[in-house]
């Protein structure tokens, strides 16, 4: 971390010891599962509406 960013500070059972961690344009490993998981909708969204469109599609045969 350069002088100046700024950070958050946890401090994550009281005592002495905390944790500093940089905020800002990087991605951690809570961004990268929301991201996973926003992606795996998308894809089982799109998968229902292409199979709710065969369907449609069908019946009319």
């Amino acid at each position: 971390m350069e002088v100046g960013s700024e950070v958050i500070v946890v401090d994550p059972g009281g005592g002495n010891v905390v944790t500093v961690e940089g905020v800002g344009p990087g991605e951690d490993e809570i961004d990268r599962e929301l991201a996973r998981e926003r992606a795996r909708r998308r894809r089982e969204e799109s998968a229902e509406r292409d199979e709710e469109l065969e369907r449609e599609g069908t019946e009319g045969v």
